[in-house]
């Protein structure tokens, strides 16, 4: 694969880089700490190193966050690995937060249901992730906030029906949606002005940003 594979989209983490190559595999390097490289030990990878693990899944989107990373593969399931300290991982799990929660192995977040989540795109902030589903919605978990997908409401603006999500990205502790119509929401943490919604006020739900 080495030979022949061209790196398709990298994306970097706190210490830890992901690489997806144009034939849908993952390789990854970094500090191994809190099993960040998927490779099912704690050990630092000096060079890029494909995830064994994925050998058979054919990814189409890798995003890292701070110290774990998330994927989706061509029929849309979603796979997550690394630190689970404030429920990055969407796992599910207690309340109790636990330092040294993780799982260094890909894994699929499994619905209520039991079938697996899937998405049309993820996005990793520096501890929460979200996802918009095939049905059109917008789910975030992480940040000591949900420790397994939760859905959030689109502050409707007057202008018609709900809006559709078809995008989603992760700051630090915000986030941004992109909908079908071009319009742009953000909600999470805005004290550094970064929602651009004219305050510093924190926005619970996804607003339209008017510029």
């Amino acid at each position: 694969a080495i030979a022949s594979a061209r790196v398709a989209s990298v994306s970097c983490g706190e210490g830890h880089s992901v690489f997806l190559t144009d034939d849908g595999e993952v390789w990854t390097c970094g500090a191994g700490e809190h099993g960040r490289n998927g490779n099912g030990g704690s050990g630092d990878v000096l060079a890029p190193e494909p995830v064994a693990a994925l050998d058979d899944v054919d990814v189409v989107q890798l995003e890292a966050g701070s110290a774990f990373t998330i994927c989706r593969d061509s029929a849309g399931v979603v796979r997550v690995w690394g630190r689970n300290d404030q429920g990055q991982l969407g796992l599910g799990g207690g309340l109790a937060m636990d330092v040294y929660a993780l799982e260094d192995l890909p894994r699929p977040i499994d619905l209520a249901d039991g079938s697996p989540l899937t998405a049309v795109h993820v996005a990793a902030g520096h501890s929460h992730a979200a996802v918009v589903t095939p049905a059109g919605n917008l789910l975030q978990w992480g940040a000591k906030n949900a420790l397994e997908p939760a859905a959030h409401v689109f502050e409707c603006d007057g202008a018609g029906g709900a809006p559709e999500p078809v995008a989603v990205h992760c700051g630090g502790a915000y986030t941004l949606a992109e909908t079908a119509d071009g319009d742009l929401y953000s909600f999470g943490a805005g004290s550094s002005k970064c929602l651009g919604h004219g305050d510093k006020q924190r926005h619970p739900h996804p607003k339209k940003v008017a510029a």
